[in-house]
């Protein structure tokens, strides 16, 4: 059905290409560790989200958050964030 979020695929941070823009949804690691992490750099569940850049050398990835602040993530981070495409 068409708007239904549930119908639309979760992709990992990492494997979304530049300029696709997307919602945060979900993380693969729930680890105290991570979502504290997570709750630092602001990138939280419901959070608007555009690859800005990928880097081709180490796979970290440059991400807008809610059209206003640009965070640096390494592959690995990225990795853990599940997101669905707007």
């Amino acid at each position: 059905e068409f708007g239904d979020v549930r119908a639309r695929p979760r992709v990992a941070l990492n494997e979304m290409e530049v300029n696709q823009a997307g919602q945060i949804v979900a993380v693969k690691d729930s680890s105290a560790a991570f979502l504290k992490y997570l709750d630092k750099v602001g990138a939280y569940i419901g959070a608007r989200i555009k690859i800005l850049d990928k880097v081709e050398f180490d796979g970290s990835m440059e991400i807008l958050v809610d059209q206003k602040k640009t965070l640096f993530m390494s592959k690995d981070v990225a990795a853990n964030i599940l997101a669905i495409q707007s």
